[in-house]
């Protein structure tokens, strides 16, 4: 039984090396992952680090425990939907701890260029993102799909007053953070 054991953490291993390669992924983290790292069939880390108020997003290198949050949200939420409905495109991934030069958080970015992000975001540890779509007629069925999706954490749609949804806000199951008991299924409308 000794070796069956010990055969099968081989090939455990062997397995998690090969996809760690694919992936980008180093032993000490993900901070070597290129920017074209595919996460998926269609997604790239690139597409989760970049931002108009944070242009040094752009150079971030997820942790270990952000790039898990990322593909697990990107495996079990963002390619499922793509597949159903079609092309995604994220406007908003990470939220990293950054500072500019000249002393300005991330989220002191946001606040200045009139963005309310949450203090305590699901964006902090690469579990959300925000996306809308090619065809953007379909954004309501790919908020009623998130909602079956046992993976999704928080789902809130964005419209402007009298006009359909326009921007969904996804965030996923991740260590620590489960499905909320009532889960925040809310259309917010920007006004």
């Amino acid at each position: 039984m000794g070796l069956g054991i010990a055969l099968l953490a081989g090939v455990l291993l062997y397995f998690l090396s090969q996809q760690g390669e694919r992936k980008g992924i180093s032993d000490a983290g993900v901070s070597d992952a290129p920017l074209d790292a595919q996460l998926s069939k269609n997604f790239r880390l690139s597409e989760f680090l970049r931002s108009r108020v944070m242009p040094s997003l752009k150079n971030y290198r997820p942790s270990l425990a952000e790039f898990s949050n990322l593909q697990t949200l990107v495996d079990k939420v963002l390619q499922p939907l793509r597949d159903q409905l079609g092309p995604i495109t994220i406007t908003h991934g990470g939220r990293p701890p950054l500072t500019t030069p000249q002393g300005v958080t991330f989220a002191k970015a946001m606040l200045a260029a009139g963005y309310k992000p949450a203090r305590n975001s699901d964006h902090a540890r690469f579990a959300a993102a925000d996306f809308v779509m090619t065809h953007p007629e379909l954004l309501p069925t790919a908020f009623m799909a998130l909602q079956d999706n046992p993976f999704v954490r928080q789902i809130i749609a964005y419209q402007e007053p009298g006009e359909p949804i326009n921007l969904i806000h996804v965030a996923v199951v991740h260590p620590g953070y489960g499905r909320l008991s009532a889960p925040k299924f809310a259309t917010v409308v920007k006004g």
